[in-house]
């Protein structure tokens, strides 16, 4: 039974379909196309103009990238897709022996992952034929008792690790453009590329489709409308499509309010407009040629003048972070230590533990942004270190960053968090030419500003004075032109932060 017969039948799909049936027309004609199924004359029309293709398609999808604005009915479509698959797809050749096949939905947060199977667990309780198919559940699967065996639909986070060794048979990844995960720099390729060798093992019948609003110009999904979207005679299918093409129900008027209060943001999100604004910030081929490999932290050592930067936290959702850096001889700044608390903590303990450490790089006055005020500065005072604002915003201290990262003046180290919140930073243009560096939605920086500030701040210390010997015995002559032995000349070493901050070290 195909897809659209299920939904045909209120015993099985169909009562998944609520609200207005005329709404759902355009869902019906994106699934027929993509499991090859016959189209009449207004699916045709609407798959020419949601696939920039004239040709209908030939048969069923292995692969294919839905684009889709907001409030299009994304997630709910990708779990009754997956409710289909899981219940009504025949998986048992392939599977080793006592192996069972898993559909999977990757969803790009926890919490949304608990929403999608709420749905999915909604459309089989909602079928009186497929509820009774559910053998188990649990807080993030369903197995369900098929004809041919036990089959499990599972729910995830994004999370490419966990994702590998599973029999996966079919896989949905929603909203792929905003999966952010802190040890990868890139997660939508990650993911994907974990899921690909799973779907092998079932040959052509293995199905992968990647759903996502768009949003910047990178990624899994923007590749794929890049090499899919209008061509006649590829393998997969790349479907876009506004809000109002696929849900028709949905506030007009919201759009336009978001339209007019901020039109590129409005754009990606309902009209399907990839963003011109938004730009990665650091190439990740930079950043990793910077990372001093298998350094993970260099301890303190004598005649060397360090620096400290904090990017302060109350313990709430951003996590605690700490950097310190030092400039070499030959002009490289060094990080050599970069601490992170994650959630929840004690501010108090935290701020003890991280000025311990500047203490055994022997700091004693470190800078840090504006955050909350004045308590950094007095939870440092008590541990015996001055706090300073450095006078500026993060994005600034990015756009100084960049350039040392670029020309391979920085020795990072090998933390791979950071890594991935500094190849995450996005250049965005403000109306007026003004742009600003940040993270992405739904994920952090912390370590990545700690890191940044610490380098940053190195930049600005005076360059070490080199001392040679021809040098001593030029200052130690006498007028005679004879060098005393007992005569040595007063020599400073100096290093401080640049008068920019406010204040030497």
């Amino acid at each position: 039974m195909n897809i659209l017969q299920a939904l045909r039948d209120r015993n099985l799909l169909g009562s998944a379909l609520i609200g207005n049936p005329a709404s759902w027309q355009a869902w019906r004609s994106f699934l027929a196309a993509f499991f090859g199924l016959p189209m009449d004359g207004p699916a045709t029309e609407l798959y020419a103009q949601c696939t920039n293709r004239q040709e209908s398609p030939q048969g069923a999808f292995r692969r294919g990238y839905l684009i889709a604005g907001r409030g299009a009915g994304k997630s709910y479509v990708c779990s009754l897709i997956v409710t289909y698959l899981a219940c009504f797809v025949d998986w048992s050749r392939g599977l080793a022996l006592g192996g069972r096949p898993v559909v999977l939905l990757v969803a790009p947060t926890t919490e949304q992952a608990k929403i999608d199977l709420g749905y999915i667990r909604g459309i089989l309780d909602g079928s009186p034929i497929l509820r009774h198919m559910v053998a188990n559940t649990t807080a993030s699967s369903v197995e369900l008792r098929t004809r041919t065996g036990i089959v499990e639909i599972q729910v995830v986070s994004a999370n490419y690790r966990s994702i590998r060794g599973r029999a996966i048979c079919a896989a949905v990844v929603d909203e792929s453009a905003f999966l952010r995960q802190e040890e990868s720099s890139q997660p939508d390729v990650e993911i994907v590329n974990a899921i690909t060798p799973a779907l092998g093992r079932f040959g052509k019948r293995g199905v992968l489709l990647v759903v996502s609003t768009p949003y910047s110009r990178r990624g899994v999904l923007y590749q794929a409308y890049r090499k899919y979207f209008g061509s006649e005679d590829a393998d997969s299918i790349c479907w876009l499509a506004p809000t109002l093409v696929m849900n028709p129900s949905f506030d007009k008027d919201v759009i336009d309010e978001a339209l007019a209060e901020d039109p590129a943001r409005a754009a990606a999100e309902y009209l399907c407009e990839w963003r011109s604004d938004i730009e990665s910030f650091i190439a990740l081929e930079a950043i990793e040629g910077c990372v001093v490999r298998g350094v993970r932290e260099i301890p303190p050592a004598a005649g060397i003048q360090y620096h400290g930067f904090v990017d302060a936290s109350g313990g709430g959702q951003d996590s605690f972070t700490m950097g310190v850096s030092h400039r070499r001889m030959d002009g490289v700044i060094v990080l050599d230590c970069v601490r992170e608390v994650r959630p929840k903590f004690s501010p108090d303990s935290v701020t003890a533990e991280f000025a311990g450490v500047f203490k055994a790089y022997r700091i004693t006055k470190i800078f840090g942004d504006d955050y909350a005020g004045e308590w950094p500065k007095e939870r440092f005072a008590k541990n015996g270190i001055l706090y300073e604002s450095i006078g500026k915003p993060r994005s600034d201290l990015y756009k100084e960053f960049a350039p040392l990262l670029h020309s391979a003046r920085v020795e990072l180290l090998d933390n791979q968090r950071m890594v991935a919140q500094i190849h995450g930073l996005e250049r965005r243009v403000h109306p007026g030419g003004r742009d600003a560096i940040n993270h992405a939605p739904n994920s952090h920086d912390d370590v990545a500003n700690a890191a940044a500030g610490a380098v940053v701040l190195a930049t600005f210390a005076k360059q070490p004075m080199v001392i040679s010997d021809a040098m001593l015995r030029r200052a130690s002559l006498p007028a005679g032109g004879y060098l005393s032995s007992n005569v040595r000349p007063p020599v400073t070493f100096v290093g401080s932060i640049s008068d920019r901050f406010g204040a030497r070290q």
